[in-house]
């Protein structure tokens, strides 16, 4: 594919002009939506890395030149993605990230570590939705009595559990006695108390003994500023969560596990 690319000549005047279109168009239909707003973000509203590489083939295909795949993860708005374009066909150079200095990063104030004894071995996870967890909600559940409060992003708690299924039932580790056992909350890992309730953060704090903190942005063209909301903030609440707690903490990825 970026050999072809490569021969496909810049944008012309006429295909700039509806570059903005042209996007709208390739992210509504590859997202199954009936409309888009300029400022609204391809991966927020359900988009995958992907589908990104494949929504550019095929704006490739509408404007006959090539868009380069790191200014497209870094712009995934319609409206900032024909602009990152437009600014491109003048320059031929895609912008790149300057290092980022450990002093810039914001220092993270956590709270003193809660020894309190457990009543329960329950557990809080977040990540579920995706590859690697689904496959660990399938082993942890191998184990009885424990429960697991599953964070999701989702419209309500309903719609959480029915994306955890579908993800669990898409990789044949679904059984329908687990939803006996699964607590699933909609929540973001950006916000304080993943957004949730403060009865049901409450609850959290005081049954569950472990935190299992999966969820990740993985990707190595997207920019820290773009990366720091879900990886960074994400950690340092379930953190908080742990040390609020007195949980144990396992950091998973794919590529290794931390406690």
């Amino acid at each position: 594919r970026s050999l072809v690319a490569k021969h496909l000549p810049t944008i012309t005047s006429e295909s700039g002009a509806n570059l903005y279109e042209t996007i709208s168009q390739v992210f509504m239909s590859h997202l199954g939506l009936a409309h888009i707003e300029p400022n609204q973000d391809f991966f927020q509203l359900g988009g995958s890395s992907l589908g990104m590489i494949r929504c550019i083939e095929e704006i490739e295909k509408h404007i006959k030149s090539r868009v380069p795949i790191s200014l497209a993860m870094r712009h995934s708005t319609p409206e900032s993605l024909a602009t990152a374009l437009k600014q491109y066909q003048e320059s031929h150079v895609v912008e790149t990230e300057p290092p980022i200095l450990s002093d810039a990063i914001a220092k993270m104030d956590l709270p003193p570590v809660n020894t309190h004894p457990h009543s329960s071995r329950d557990i809080f996870l977040t990540g579920g939705t995706g590859l690697l967890g689904a496959y660990v909600i399938h082993e942890l559940l191998q184990k009885p009595h424990q429960k697991i409060y599953c964070l999701v992003r989702a419209s309500d708690n309903h719609a959480a559990l029915e994306r955890l299924k579908t993800n669990m039932t898409k990789h044949v580790l679904w059984k329908p006695e687990y939803e006996e056992r699964i607590i699933c909350l909609a929540g973001n890992l950006e916000e304080a108390c993943f957004g949730l309730p403060a009865d049901v953060y409450a609850e959290i704090v005081k049954n569950i003994a472990f935190v299992y903190h999966i969820a990740a942005n993985v990707s190595w063209v997207l920019s820290y500023a773009s990366l720091e909301a879900v990886n960074v903030v994400g950690t340092k609440n379930a953190i908080i969560l742990a040390n609020a707690s007195g949980a144990q903490l396992a950091y998973v990825s794919s590529i290794g596990v931390q406690h």
